[in-house]
């Protein structure tokens, strides 16, 4: 897709970045666009077959099964419009890692911290204790990356691994947080018509105010 950030989904598979597919992470990308990524990804398969799955073209009902099963849902784009796969994973209970544009940035709230896990130091319990209730009080359902930022794609999916490894039950209050949410037409109208009458009264006030 043209709006797909292949650079910053390049990080994932070049050289430099390989080291995450030797987690027993096992990763399936789905979609089609640029030949040369295409390629690229083709070769990491090749080299991690039992780690890296690459299905080229897109099938809507292939689609569904993988948000279904995944544990986190990349979606790197330069641009997004709305986008409804984040939505659709989180229903499912897929946590997505997306770039922090349009209405991934809308619809995915980032979870605060990941400094849950730096321990150690003098007073290493007692940090780690504070940095847990921070994380815990400021609980999102996702997670969100500068789609310039290579680095920090790898760097973030490493990590949200590494929650789900070492702190299981934070993991499942992160899924159900994105499970949870109502995305139906009813809350998106209750939201236009509270514009409308915000936009409405406002006028009115003017209004008045030009005729005194």
């Amino acid at each position: 897709k043209t709006n797909n950030n292949y650079p910053v989904l390049y990080a994932l598979v070049s050289p430099p970045r390989r080291h995450a597919f030797k987690t027993p992470a096992q990763f399936v990308f789905l979609g089609q666009g640029s030949f040369e990524i295409a390629r690229q990804i083709q070769e990491v398969e090749s080299k991690f077959p039992k780690s890296v799955k690459f299905l080229l073209g897109f099938d809507e009902s292939k689609a569904k099964k993988i948000l279904g099963a995944a544990d986190i849902l990349l979606m790197p784009s330069r641009f997004e419009p709305c986008g409804l796969c984040q939505i659709q994973a989180m229903r499912y209970g897929t946590i997505p890692v997306a770039a922090a544009v349009g209405g991934l940035k809308d619809t995915v709230r980032h979870v605060s911290s990941f400094g849950v896990f730096r321990e150690g130091g003098r007073n290493g319990a007692k940090n780690r204790r504070s940095r847990k209730k921070k994380v815990m009080g400021n609980l999102g359902n996702g997670w969100l990356c500068d789609p310039d930022d290579q680095k920090a794609l790898a760097r973030t999916v490493v990590a949200a691994l590494r929650l789900r490894e070492k702190q299981p039950e934070l993991w499942r209050r992160i899924r159900h947080a994105g499970m949870a949410k109502d995305w139906g037409w009813a809350v998106a109208a209750e939201l236009y018509e509270r514009v409308a009458r915000e936009v409405g009264a406002r006028r009115n006030r003017g209004f008045k105010e030009s005729n005194k």
